[in-house]
């Protein structure tokens, strides 16, 4: 398995990362929808994966929990997720996505800086961990 990631970028941004992680193959998607951050991710397989955890943050450094969604265990089945952040502020918006693996914490490979103009994305980064 490679562990270096494979990343292409769009205005609907998807990121893809394939490394040694609780997840295999992740793909991120996030998108402006009105007032809302939408953010999609599918995992191509997982393992022991009790849940994810989105987290976000106004400058990068300190990131609240948003909340958390339920993983799938183990499989080898392709799983999707989507959460919404109805409150996104006007400016920075940093998502993460973190699962566990036997209750460690681990970065699922994403770090996002969404950025607005109070109506719209208009420019979406990628940021190495």
């Amino acid at each position: 398995m490679s562990t270096d990631p494979l990343v292409y970028i769009s205005a609907n941004t998807t990121i893809y990362n394939n490394s040694i992680l609780p997840v295999r193959n992740l793909q991120f998607s996030a998108w402006r929808n009105k007032e809302r951050v939408e953010l999609s991710w599918t995992t191509e397989s997982e393992s022991n994966c009790d849940h994810f955890d989105v987290l976000h943050s106004k400058d990068g450094k300190n990131f609240e929990r948003l909340g958390q969604m339920t993983g799938h265990g183990t499989t080898n089945l392709p799983q999707s997720y989507q959460w919404s952040d109805p409150t996104p502020v006007n400016g920075n918006n940093f998502y993460r996505v973190t699962t566990d693996i036997d209750v460690r914490r681990f970065p699922a490979g994403i770090y996002v800086a969404i950025l607005t103009d109070g109506n719209s994305v208009y420019r979406l980064r990628f940021i190495k961990l």
